[in-house]
């Protein structure tokens, strides 16, 4: 018998084609069935095994059986052209043939038919690598909080600080971004998936863990998760005694453990970070000091305050400690009403007290360029706050607040464009930051996109904790954006709060409701009121007699059209106009009227300081068109700027554009820079617009005051949204 003929007859051959194409078909569908069912990684292997142990079962079974007519039976020798043989061949045959189409369909789709993306407007789908980020995919990590299985839930700090010496350790390594402690530890609690957790902070790897107390035996799991595939990369389980002596040394223990395990499966180096305390107590006190102060209410601030100060009394060696209650009394000012007289003393004496236990810790760094941008009345020049936020970033490149100061910094230097490149950084290691949302808001309204600062404002909302700051911040982009009428329904909600009524206030006096915005600022609501009735006179002996810091008498006192005295006020404050003349730091968000002012006053008494002024400000103005913006106060800026340069048409296009979208501001009403466009019929015309916009807007108001709604407004009302980076 010729072996090679009877394989032929016997059809082994064709059986073993068909097995192969059905048995490669059927691991792809393993795979898919794998990753979309999330079955055990083991699943496709063990389809692979059973498929080959099958072949030659399969091979065999086509030796001994064929198929016939009349059903299976036992092969027998025959010759090749048997008609079995040949009925068994033709099922076979087609068997093959259909199993090669569905290969062909297959592989052509994997090649032709486009995959899967992410949403393009998902904030989740602009990975931080994307947005400015120092490190490339497979160099990220997150951090969650360990979780406390305890029977009695009694070692939440001990979890908390073990996954706080991890992130310190990690987020030491060079080229390694670490999602921020804020954005990491933001998902304690919540039922969220790792895949989902990794999306929202953007990076491709995370750790999580575990501790479980059995009397004085403390268990600590640790896994590494590739958030790409959900796979396991490595887990590891320790055994530790424990005692209240020892806390910090099983902490430190299993820290380095786990790093150096990570070193294995990320190739980052095992770096070793001094611990900034060793009381338990005092760490527990700056933990929750930081955490509550940031949330930037008065409680929060006022509370937080305490908690450091414990802290500081319990460990006077505490750097970071004492930094971070130095920046707790500098928000003090902004958010607890603070007066800076007592504010800014003890900010600077624990600031300095930090510099001095740990000048080159990279918090302490961060804390101290901080508070340099706080120096009042004399600051700082802006150099130097700039190099100490990158200080801060060189000894640590995962702080997130470094890079958020640098950008708030150069924002309100007007340096937009490397704002954005500090901010997207940022970004990058603390997407879930409300802070930063807020500051995103604010740049994008500077930078001309009023939907974009609405829009990053709102989404604060989705952060966390609705707290005044971000309700704040949503009714200073509306009201940037001329949404006047919502604004004061926003702030109405939180008109308990001292900054709310001082934005209402001047919300009521751009409608020209001054009855109202005298009771909320007297001084403002009054001047403001004489300027609007002529009364330019009596405005002018209101801020001369006021104890108001010198660029608002300045500003005022020009306002009023008295441009000697405003002149005078600068010769006796030069100091305090450090950050219009030359290159210091302010934090004015008026900064730019005030630089307009400034060139008006100087360019009038024959100062030759205004021609450099008007150099800055033509490169400023240069290029920008009325047709590109939208925010009431850049229109009536640049129709000033023109008006300046000599170009009365120039401006009267920039005024008409502010009532074409219908938006109000009371200065392109008040100032005596527009005088010289009085005796112009279309001013008239225009000024006439103009008051029928504000009457319309003020009448909305005094309708909902008159008749109160039940609750003003809610977070609730906001829709969710996925804003762009700027």
């Amino acid at each position: 018998m010729n072996l090679w003929k009877e394989l032929r007859r016997r059809n082994v051959f064709r059986v073993a084609g068909v097995y192969a194409v059905v048995g490669w078909l059927l691991m792809q569908v393993a795979i898919a069935l794998e990753s979309s069912l999330s079955l055990p990684d083991w699943f496709d292997g063990v389809v692979v095994s059973l498929l080959l142990i099958g072949f030659p079962v399969a091979v065999l079974l086509a030796w001994a059986f064929e198929m016939t007519p009349d059903g299976v039976q036992r092969t027998e020798v025959g010759a090749a052209g048997d008609s079995t043989a040949g009925y068994a061949a033709r099922k076979l045959d087609v068997a093959l043939v259909v199993s090669l189409l569905l290969l062909g369909a297959v592989v052509l789709g994997d090649r032709v038919l486009p995959r899967a993306e992410a949403p393009p407007n998902a904030v989740v789908a602009e990975t931080p690598a994307a947005q400015g980020g120092s490190s490339a995919a497979g160099d990220s990590i997150a951090v969650l909080p360990f979780e406390d299985f305890s029977p009695s839930a009694d070692q939440g700090y001990f979890a908390s600080g073990i996954a706080e010496e991890l992130l310190n350790v990690l987020a030491k390594v060079d080229g390694l971004r670490v999602a921020s402690r804020t954005s990491a530890f933001s998902f304690a609690g919540k039922d969220v998936s790792v895949s989902e957790i990794a999306k929202a902070l953007g990076v491709d790897k995370v750790l999580e863990g575990s501790i479980r107390k059995a009397g004085s035996t403390l268990r600590i799991t640790a896994q590494l998760i590739d958030a790409s595939t959900d796979v396991h990369l490595w887990s590891e389980t320790y055994d530790r005694p424990l005692s209240a002596e020892n806390i910090f040394e099983i902490q430190d223990e299993i820290a380095t453990a786990i790093v150096a395990e990570l070193q294995h499966q990320i190739d980052v180096p095992v770096i070793s970070v001094p611990r900034p305390t060793q009381s338990t107590e005092a760490y527990d006190a700056y933990l929750k000091g930081k955490e509550l102060s940031l949330l930037r209410t008065v409680e929060g601030v006022d509370q937080g305050i305490t908690e450091l100060l414990r802290a500081v009394t319990l460990d006077p060696e505490f750097a970071v400690a004492h930094a971070t209650l130095g920046f707790a009394y500098s928000l003090a000012r902004y958010y607890a009403n603070m007066p800076e007289t007592s504010s800014l003393p003890r900010s600077s004496l624990f600031m300095q007290r930090a510099q001095a236990l740990a000048p080159e810790n990279g918090e302490v760094l961060s804390y101290y360029a901080w508070w340099l941008t706080e120096q009042v009345p004399e600051p700082v020049p802006f150099k130097q706050a700039v190099e100490g936020f990158n200080a801060a970033i060189a000894a640590n490149p995962n702080n997130a607040e470094a890079y958020r100061g640098l950008g708030y910094l150069q924002f309100n230097h007007g340096q937009y464009e490397q704002a954005r490149l500090a901010y997207r950084k940022a970004y990058a290691l603390n997407p879930l930051s409300q802070v930063l949302a807020a500051n995103l808001s604010g740049l994008a309204s500077d930078m001309g996109d009023e939907q974009g600062s609405l829009e990053w404002s709102r989404y604060a909302f989705q952060l966390g904790t609705v707290t005044e700051f971000t309700i704040q911040s949503y009714a200073w982009s509306l009201f940037s954006a001329g949404k006047l009428v919502e604004a004061h329904r926003v702030l109405k909600a939180v008109e308990s709060h001292f900054s709310s009524r001082l934005a209402l206030a001047w919300v009521y006096t751009e409608l020209g409701m001054f009855d109202l915005a005298r009771r909320l600022d007297p001084g403002y609501g009054e001047f403001m009121q004489l300027m609007y009735l002529g009364e330019r006179a009596q405005a002018t002996q209101l801020i001369e007699a006021s104890d108001e810091p010198p660029t608002i008498r300045f500003s005022g006192l020009a306002l009023a059209g008295a441009t000697s005295q405003a002149y005078a006020v600068f010769l006796e404050n030069e100091s305090a106009f450090h950050a219009e003349l030359d290159e210091f730091i302010t934090w004015d968000l008026t900064s730019s009227d005030l630089e307009l002012t400034l060139y008006r006053v100087l360019s009038s008494q024959g100062d030759s300081r205004a021609m450099e002024l008007r150099e800055r400000l033509t490169r400023k103005h240069a290029g920008e068109r009325p047709e590109d913006v939208t925010n009431p106060s850049r229109l009536v800026l640049n129709a000033r700027w023109a008006l300046l340069s000599g170009e009365a048409d120039r401006a009267m296009v920039w005024l008409q554009r502010l009532v074409d979208l219908e938006l109000s501001n009371i200065t392109a009403l008040l100032d005596p820079e527009f005088d010289v466009l009085k005796s112009r019929g279309d001013y008239a015309a225009w000024r006439q617009r103009l008051e029928a916009v504000i009457a319309d807007e003020r009448a909305l108001i005094e309708q909902a005051l008159e008749h109160p709604p039940e609750k003003w407004w809610s977070p609730d009302d906001v829709e969710p949204v996925k804003p762009t980076l700027p």
